[in-house]
C-alpha cells in the first residue's frame, strides 16, 4: 500500500511541475513590418517573429497589370533586417506590366513592340493602298505574372475607291461626269462650243499641260476646258468723248532701249496727266497708270480713257491695239475685222502632227514633237504667238551625236521669283513683275523659261513664282515653306520635272545670311523631296547681275552646286552668263536677257557628254 501512496504523489509532484513550468513558458514576440508608397500611404503590412530575419519578396501585386518593386536596398540602410527588432518601414514604386505586342495584318506579322500595361498600342503601319479594315482581335497570355503576350490580328480587305471626273467650262460643269478607279485607263472625250476651236482639257486656268486621257491617277479630278476664239463674239464700240487721242508716244527712260508708251493729247486740252483718272476697258489686254504710261498684258484691243477730275464731262479716248510688236492707235473698223489664220505644226519630214485655227495675233501652244531615231529635238523654227497669216511651223532636230533631250513630252513647273513671274500665268495674289511697263517682254513665251520649255519639247505644267520672295527670309512667300511649295500641287498631281532658279533676292538682302540660306535651301529641297518624290529638281545657280554683287553671287552659288551633288539633281550652272547689259532695271531682263538665259539653259541640258 505504501508503494502506491508514493507512486502517486509521485505522480501528482511530476503533474504539478509540468503545469508549474508551461505556465511559466514566455509567449513568442513579433514586429510589424508597413510597406508604403511614397505618399507615405500603406500599401500592405504583415509580421515577423522578433529576432528573425526579413524575406524579401520584391513584388507585391495591386491589381491586374501592376505591382508594387520594394526598395530593400534603401531599408537595409536603415533597419538590420537579418535580424528585425522594431517596426520596419519599407517603400516601394507602383511597377507596369510588360506587355509584348505583335501586330498581324492578314496573318502577317508587320510589327513587334513593348509597352507598360496600361498604356493603349496605337501604332498601327499603314495599310495597302485602298486596303479597308474589316476586323480586329486580340489575343491575351497572361501566365507570366509580370509580362503578358498580347497578338492583335487585323483583317483587311483590298476595296478600291471610285472617283468621279467632272469636265468645266469656266465655272460651269458641261458634260456627263465619268466614274473611274485608278487601275482604269479613261479617254478624255472632245467638246464643242460655237465658235470656238477646242484645244484641250487642262488641271487648271494656270496649266499649260494637256490631257487626253487619264491613267494612274486617283481623287475627284476636275478638267478645264481651253479654246481658241475661232468667231467674231464681243465687237468693240469706242464710246463717243469730247476728244481723242491722236497717237501713241515713246519715252526712252534712263536705261537705254527701254521705252515708256505713252497716248498722245489732242490740241485744245490740258496735257497735265495728272490732271486726268486713267481707264483700260480691258485690263487683260493693257492697264494704264496714273502718269498715263500704258502696259500691254496681251493680245488684242482696248479703249483708254482719260476723265478730267474737275469736270467730269470732259473725257479723251481712243482704241488701242496690243500685240508683241507694242501698242499702237487703232479703229473701231481694225478692232472688229476678226481675222483668222490656220497654223500647221509638221514634223522632220514636213508630215502633219497638228493643225488649228487662231485669231490675228494670238499665242498657240506648241504639240509635242514627234521622236526620230538616230536623231535629237532641238525646237521649232517659228514662234507661236503674234500670229498674222496663214504659217507652218517645223520641229528642228540635229543628229544624237550632236545633243541630247531627255525632256520631249514632259511637264514642267517652275519655282522662282520675280524674274520668273508672268500676269495670269501665276496663281493668284502672287505678286507679280511681268508684263511690266518698259519691258518688252509683252507675251509669256519670251520668259527664260517659256523659251527653255519649248526649245525642250515640254509643256508648262505650273509656273510656282512669287515677285520679291527668297527661299529663307522669314516671310510667307519664302520657298522652304510647304505652304509656298504646294502651289506646285494640282489636284494631287505633280510636273515631271521641276526648274529651280531661286536665291536672287536672297543674295540681294542683308538679312539673309549664307548659313540660313544654306540651311533653308536644304529644307526645301527636302520639303519638296517630300512631298513630290517622283518630280525631278533640276538647280539652278544665279547669272551675274547688278542685284548682288559678286561675292554673294560665288558663296550662294557653291551651297546651291554643292546641294546638287549631295542630292544627285541635275544642275544648270549659269555662273557665267552675264544678264548686266540686258536688264530693264537693276534685276530684270529684257528680252534678250531673257533669251540669253534660255541659251545657256538649254545648251546645258541638253549638252552631249
Amino acid at each position: 500500500m505504501k508503494n502506491n501512496f508514493f507512486k502517486a504523489l509521485e505522480f501528482i509532484l511530476v503533474l504539478l511541475s509540468l503545469i508549474i513550468l508551461s505556465g511559466c513558458k514566455k509567449e513568442k514576440e513579433y514586429v510589424r513590418i508597413y510597406y508604403l508608397d511614397r505618399d507615405e500611404n500603406v500599401v500592405y503590412e504583415s509580421k515577423v517573429e522578433k529576432g528573425a530575419k526579413l524575406s524579401e519578396n520584391p513584388y507585391v501585386s495591386k491589381e491586374e497589370g501592376t505591382y508594387y518593386l520594394w526598395d530593400f536596398e534603401a531599408a537595409k540602410l536603415e533597419y538590420n533586417l537579418d535580424e528585425i527588432n522594431d517596426i520596419v518601414w519599407i517603400y516601394g514604386d507602383l511597377q507596369y506590366v510588360d506587355v509584348e505586342y505583335k501586330l498581324y495584318y492578314n496573318d502577317e506579322l508587320v510589327h513587334e513592340e513593348r509597352l507598360k500595361y496600361n498604356l493603349d498600342y496605337t501604332f498601327y503601319p499603314e495599310l495597302p493602298e485602298n486596303g479597308v479594315k474589316k476586323d480586329e482581335r486580340r489575343e491575351w497570355n497572361k501566365d507570366d505574372k509580370y509580362t503578358y503576350k498580347c497578338d492583335i490580328y487585323l483583317t483587311y480587305e483590298i476595296v478600291e475607291p471610285t472617283y468621279e471626273i467632272t469636265f468645266m467650262d469656266g465655272d460651269q460643269t458641261v458634260l456627263d461626269k465619268i466614274e473611274y478607279q485608278r487601275k482604269d485607263v479613261i479617254n478624255l472625250p472632245t467638246y464643242e462650243k460655237e465658235g470656238y476651236e477646242f484645244i484641250g482639257w487642262f488641271l487648271s486656268d494656270l496649266s499649260y499641260t494637256p490631257y487626253t486621257k487619264v491613267e494612274n491617277m486617283k481623287g475627284n479630278l476636275y478638267f478645264y476646258a481651253r479654246f481658241n476664239e475661232i468667231e467674231l463674239h464681243d465687237t468693240i464700240t469706242l464710246p463717243e468723248a469730247k476728244y481723242n487721242f491722236t497717237g501713241v508716244k515713246k519715252t526712252e527712260t534712263s536705261v537705254a532701249g527701254v521705252y515708256t508708251i505713252q497716248p498722245v493729247f489732242p490740241s485744245g486740252v490740258a496735257t497735265g496727266v495728272t490732271n486726268y483718272d486713267w481707264t483700260s476697258s480691258d485690263e487683260a489686254v493693257a492697264t494704264v497708270s496714273q502718269w498715263s504710261s500704258i502696259t500691254a498684258k496681251g493680245a488684242g484691243y482696248t479703249v483708254v480713257t482719260a476723265t478730267l477730275k474737275t469736270d467730269k464731262t470732259l473725257t479723251i479716248n481712243a482704241l488701242f491695239k496690243v500685240n508683241v510688236d507694242g501698242i499702237f492707235l487703232s479703229s473701231q473698223e481694225e478692232a472688229n475685222t476678226f481675222n483668222v489664220y490656220t497654223v500647221k505644226f509638221v514634223g522632220k519630214n514636213d508630215e502633219l502632227i497638228k493643225e488649228c485655227k487662231i485669231k490675228e495675233n494670238g499665242t498657240l501652244s506648241y504639240p509635242t514633237p514627234p521622236s526620230y531615231d538616230g536623231y535629237v529635238f532641238v525646237g521649232w523654227d517659228k514662234d507661236n504667238y503674234n500670229i498674222t497669216e496663214n504659217t507652218t511651223i517645223k520641229a528642228q532636230y540635229v543628229s544624237s551625236s550632236e545633243k541630247k533631250n531627255e525632256f520631249v513630252g514632259k511637264s514642267f513647273s517652275i519655282i522662282g521669283d520675280s524674274i520668273s513671274t508672268y500676269q495670269d500665268i501665276i496663281p493668284a495674289g502672287f505678286s507679280c513683275f511681268y508684263p511690266y511697263p518698259t519691258a518688252d517682254v509683252s507675251n509669256y513665251n519670251r520668259t527664260w523659261w517659256m523659251m527653255t520649255i519649248n526649245r525642250l519639247g515640254g509643256t508648262l505644267f505650273l509656273n510656282n513664282s512669287y515677285s520679291g520672295s527668297c527661299v529663307a527670309h522669314d516671310s510667307t512667300s519664302s520657298t522652304y515653306l510647304k505652304s509656298r511649295l504646294n502651289y506646285c500641287n494640282v489636284q494631287g498631281q505633280f510636273a515631271d520635272v521641276c526648274l529651280i532658279f531661286m536665291g536672287a533676292n536672297d543674295a540681294a538682302s542683308s538679312v539673309v545670311s549664307e548659313a540660313k540660306f544654306k540651311e533653308r535651301y536644304k529644307i526645301m529641297l527636302d520639303n519638296l523631296v517630300e512631298m513630290a518624290p517622283d518630280m525631278e529638281l533640276v538647280l539652278m545657280t544665279l547669272p551675274i547681275s547688278k542685284l548682288y554683287n559678286s561675292e554673294r553671287q560665288a558663296a550662294f552659288n557653291k551651297i546651291i552646286s554643292d546641294y546638287a551633288l549631295e542630292y544627285n539633281f541635275k544642275l544648270v550652272d549659269i555662273n557665267a552668263v552675264n544678264i548686266t547689259n540686258d536688264l530693264v532695271d537693276s534685276a530684270h531682263p529684257k528680252t534678250s536677257g531673257m533669251k540669253i538665259l534660255a541659251d545657256a539653259i538649254v545648251e546645258i541640258l541638253t549638252k552631249n557628254e
